[in-house]
């Protein structure tokens, strides 16, 4: 007898920035795109986009010690116990992998379902919290933000927010740039992604205990500038381009060429309704902090900031 599951396919073409979230800035799901000085249309499925940019790597024993101190030492038990989980479940099927015989015809389809799982696992994991963001994102646009009152879905938005600032090109780029290893063997390239997922659960967590002291602000634009947005879209307005970890965390997202979010600290204070030089201000910070591709409604908006 063959292994009883079937395969459902490989999900190859994976994106670190969700279609559903770029569409209001398309049309017919065209959207327009900066990369490497050239501007485009291209089709909303076709940008931040990776060939296996999830696919899970074999860690050894030196990166699961490195990666427990780095990302849990000092979290809450219930963080510690999801971070367990999330190391479990992308070190399973390697595990899995090492007890069968994959030649042997009745474990074939086993081997290739495990295989499967090593490309889909974590890519699935982000099509899970996509969806439990939209009804946000929803809300956001049509200005009501009442959902961060409520415990449950203030801490689904906040995982999804902090999962979407960490999952980037970008961000596993900067990972792997990183030279100093404390842990001798150890390699940021095989579990950076793994990282990436763990700090944004403590992220998350940490602001979400902190919830009180934060509040959702919804920009409105009024004017002929639009907002833009990046394949970087969830940016801290406090960090610095240069090396160092900021002091302060508020994020700005744009959501459509319209309205945008402040997750700010309950003492400041910004206007809901936002002039054409803030929202430059902001498409500015958009664009710094961008890795490959920038994104807009607006070719004619595009020339001019690049052209």
């Amino acid at each position: 007898m063959g292994f009883p599951f079937k395969l459902s396919g490989t999900r190859d073409r994976q994106h670190y920035v969700f279609r559903s979230y770029l569409l209001p800035w398309t049309t017919n799901e065209q959207i327009w795109v900066v990369r490497q000085g050239k501007i485009f249309p291209a089709n909303v499925l076709k940008v931040a986009v990776e060939r296996h940019f999830y696919k899970l790597q074999e860690l050894t024993q030196e990166d699961i010690t490195l990666l427990r101190r780095v990302a849990m030492d000092g979290a809450p038990k219930y963080v510690q116990d999801r971070c367990e989980t999330l190391i479990a479940t992308f070190t399973l099927p390697f595990t899995i992998k090492k007890l069968i015989d994959p030649t042997n015809p009745e474990l074939m389809s086993m081997s290739s379902l495990l295989d499967e799982r090593i490309i889909n696992t974590e890519e699935e994991l982000h099509c899970d919290v996509e969806e439990g963001l939209l009804p946000a994102l929803s809300d956001m646009l049509r200005d009501n933000a009442d959902f961060y009152s409520d415990d449950d879905q203030s801490q689904e938005f906040l995982h999804a927010i902090c999962l979407q600032y960490m999952r980037t090109k970008k961000r596993r780029e900067a990972l792997r740039a990183l030279t100093r290893i404390p842990v001798a063997g150890a390699d940021i390239t095989r579990f950076g992604n793994l990282l990436s997922l763990m700090l944004a659960l403590r992220l998350a967590d940490s602001l979400y205990r902190d919830r009180a002291k934060f509040k959702i602000v919804l920009l409105d634009n009024q004017t002929d500038v639009p907002f833009i947005t990046g394949d970087q879209p969830i940016i801290n307005v406090h960090a610095t381009l240069g090396p160092g970890v900021p002091e302060r965390l508020e994020f700005f997202y744009p959501l459509s060429p319209q309205k945008a979010m402040l997750l700010l600290e309950t003492s400041n204070r910004a206007p809901s309704v936002v002039s054409a030089d803030e929202i430059r201000r902001f498409n500015d910070l958009i664009i710094q902090n961008s890795h490959e591709q920038v994104f807009s409604n607006s070719r004619e908006y595009l020339e001019i900031q690049f052209l």
